[in-house]
């Protein structure tokens, strides 16, 4: 660790020494390479979808892309509304938005991804569940009876299964007519919860079910990636002695992987950022968590995503939760240490916030969102904004290591891009200086900075040699291209991406050729050198009732 003196001039002109300034030590080994990133993003429009007349704004989808930086998108897909079952909005209106988004990506080339997810099926398609309880939590009551909409929870019917699976298989049949290829597809949100739209799944039915749907779904859509359960991430871990621990009796996860066919039919795991279903976790047990998740599921070499955490509201430290003043709130520097322990310690590929946008005026802003609208930003946009508009889909993550507990750091070689990226939190009192260590590091960076007083400050290029976190910050290093639009190809200004976010086969072969000249061209520069000796609003949700709506 190294020590820095200043010098300084007391009265008197008596020369005397500080107290040594000690910095934090992080080596970074761009050889040990880690999990590779799909994408950051968040669910919904410019507004919540119940705001119809809000939800487009084309200013809003450029902003999103181009400044935040999504590169995943999350969005509902709604059962058709009836006279007992109306909805918050239906797919007329979201097209709109969907294509609005993709125009913004288009242009840029950013190679958005689209989740769509379930919050309920169609009621006709549901039933009343027979026992709150085991062993019949996916037995419909006898007689049959259906739910009159699709809010308060209920059930699956068995029966109905196939329905299901050609109603989801028409939801992504939607996207398609449009050009849109869905990333991925999740069954059910939040499988236990009884709240709003909602469906209750217990473990073994979960699984079971998505058993069945997913050889159908694949069928027609076989590049569609089907992730779940989006449970709880606290609730799946909440085992041993810590509280931390995998749950291997009880979890959503635990019974899909003890399901064959639900675990040759999932392809990512996916957690919700919370305790209960409204809390966010601490970064300290997010970590544990993480890990904990990690460790579980490594065996089936399926990658790991966030699809959704809120609960921080736009102060930097926290405080009274916005929606709620009797409940306190994380702050976005909460939010800041949570992304970095999600990538981390759980190695998770992909992390999105439960609400992009809610409501159109400053005093809209709440913790279930980033923003309220383009006009304005909050305080999670500008921490959302260092890990989302730097680290982009295919920068893996590599080794890096603080040797100062209150410096957290990860780092992330794109060799696509050809950008490094390293995102540094200072979680102390003190302004730390800042010493990189490791083989083949940038010799400068552009840094850029959020703090209680500053959103995403472009602060140009620093020197590595020359860098001081401040306290109470997080702070971004990009050395190289971090912009789509700018990555060069043969014979044409850039890459062409398909809606799925992948490089057409005509695109591919021409970045490669480009990048084995470049490689010639190092190579040959090298030796020269050789020869001549020089050597990167939502509502509170709660555990199920003790009994079932009927």
């Amino acid at each position: 660790m190294k020590k820095v003196y200043h010098l300084g001039v007391a009265t008197g002109l008596v020369l005397c020494l500080s107290a040594p300034i000690a910095s934090a030590d992080v080596t970074i080994d761009r050889a040990t390479k880690y999990q590779s990133i799909e994408g950051f993003g968040f669910f919904g429009a410019a507004d919540a979808w119940r705001n119809q007349a809000t939800v487009l704004n084309t200013t809003w989808s450029q902003m999103v892309i181009d400044d935040l930086g999504i590169t995943m998108w999350r969005n509902q897909y709604y059962p058709t509304a009836t006279a007992d079952a109306p909805q918050d909005t239906q797919w007329n209106v979201q097209k709109p938005v969907v294509q609005s988004l993709y125009a913004a990506a288009n242009a840029s080339k950013v190679p958005l991804k689209t989740l769509l997810g379930v919050w309920s099926p169609p009621a006709d398609y549901k039933c009343v569940v027979a026992t709150n309880g085991l062993p019949d939590w996916g037995t419909c009551y006898t007689p049959l009876i259906r739910p009159t909409d699709t809010t308060g929870g209920n059930i699956l019917d068995p029966t109905m299964v196939n329905s299901f699976a050609g109603w989801l298989v028409a939801g992504l049949q939607m996207y398609k007519d449009i050009g849109v290829d869905v990333y991925g597809l999740s069954m059910q949100n939040e499988p236990m919860l009884w709240q709003g739209n909602s469906c209750f799944y217990g473990p073994e039915q979960y699984a079971q079910h998505l058993s069945e749907v997913g050889p159908i779904v694949k069928a027609s859509f076989p590049s569609a990636r089907l992730f779940g359960p989006e449970n709880m991430l606290g609730m799946e871990c909440d085992a041993g002695s810590s509280g931390t621990d995998f749950d291997p009796d009880s979890s959503y996860t635990a019974a899909i992987m003890n399901n064959s066919g639900a675990l040759s039919a999932i392809d990512k795991f996916a957690v919700h950022g919370y305790v209960d279903g409204f809390t966010p976790m601490t970064t300290s047990n997010l970590a544990a968590y993480s890990t904990s998740y990690r460790a579980a599921t490594a065996s089936t070499n399926k990658s790991l995503w966030v699809t959704e955490t809120s609960g921080y509201n736009h102060t930097w430290t926290g405080g009274p939760c916005t929606s709620n003043a009797i409940s306190t709130c994380s702050g976005a520097f909460d939010l800041a240490q949570a992304i970095y322990a999600g990538l981390y310690y759980g190695h998770m590929t992909a992390w999105l916030y439960s609400q992009g946008s809610g409501g159109t005026t400053p005093a809209d802003l709440n913790e279930s969102d980033l923003m309220a609208g383009p006009d304005n930003p909050g305080k999670n946009y500008y921490v959302s904004k260092q890990y989302y508009r730097y680290i982009r889909p295919g920068a893996q993550m590599v080794d890096a290591k603080s040797s100062d507990a209150n410096v957290l750091a990860v780092a992330f070689d794109n060799t696509q891009m050809g950008a490094f990226t390293i995102v540094a939190i200072n979680t102390g009192t003190a302004a730390t200086p800042l010493t990189l260590a490791g083989s083949n590091l940038p010799s400068s960076y552009k840094a850029i900075r959020t703090s209680a007083s500053e959103n995403a400050v472009d602060l140009g290029t620093v020197t590595a040699g020359s860098i001081t976190l401040p306290p109470s910050s997080i702070t971004t290093l990009v050395s190289g291209n971090y912009l789509e639009s700018q990555v060069p190809s043969a014979g044409s200004s850039g890459c062409s991406y398909n809606a799925n976010g992948g490089t057409s086969s005509s695109d591919s072969r021409a970045i490669f050729a480009f990048a084995g000249l470049v490689a010639l061209a190092l190579l040959r520069r090298r030796r020269n050198l050789q020869g001549r000796g020089v050597s990167g609003s939502r509502t509170r949700r709660m555990k199920r009732p003790s009994a079932p709506a009927r």
